[in-house]
């Protein structure tokens, strides 16, 4: 999990993880997003939200917003500069998965075609595979988002995301770290 990982890398964050003062939960996607949000309330536990800035993220929370009268302040999007839809697997260097996508699946994201911020990660994605006769499954696709998140284990910061990811992810665990340190002070 990217966030975890991330998390890891600071000595604070590390402890909180480790003594369960936090934890880090993959919903897997924005369908189970309100069902997950009724469970923390109902829990009384005060948390995060971080999702994907795409239609389907914004729609899911605006929902939550709505319905459960979640606070605007709960949630938090990957969102990178210049991108008009930013999804979690554009917070990964693509050096650490170029290979992997054109060994495996005959994706070429060296092709320009790729860099087109205009569309999600997913969306590019699926075109270049397109572009070698290849129709991706919503399975095979999240398949693929899985094998990247497991290829940083083991690595460094630096090597499994790009920079403004890593300005992305700090500025979401200084976020994580005042509100627990908010939560223990009002006790």
């Amino acid at each position: 999990m990217v966030i975890e990982r991330f998390m890891q890398e600071d000595e604070q964050l590390r402890s909180m993880l480790n003594d369960n003062t936090i934890t880090v939960k993959s919903i897997g996607g924005v369908r189970n997003l309100r069902n997950e949000l009724y469970n923390l309330e109902q829990f009384l536990c005060d948390y995060m939200v971080i999702l994907d800035l795409d239609e389907a993220g914004k729609n899911k929370a605006r929902e939550a917003q709505k319905d459960l009268e979640i606070p605007n302040d709960k949630f938090r999007y990957f969102n990178l500069s210049n991108y008009r839809e930013c999804e979690l697997e554009e917070l990964y260097n693509p050096e650490l998965y170029k290979n992997y996508l054109m060994e495996t699946w005959q994706i070429d994201i060296t092709n320009g075609k790729f860099k087109n911020k205009s569309k999600k990660w997913s969306k590019r994605v699926e075109e270049l595979a397109a572009r070698s006769g290849q129709i991706l499954s919503e399975e095979q696709t999240n398949d693929i988002k899985k094998k990247l998140s497991s290829m940083c284990i083991g690595k460094g910061i630096g090597e499994c995301f790009t920079t403004d990811a890593i300005t992305l992810l700090t500025g979401i665990c200084s976020k994580i770290k005042s509100d627990v340190s908010q939560l223990f002070n009002q006790s």
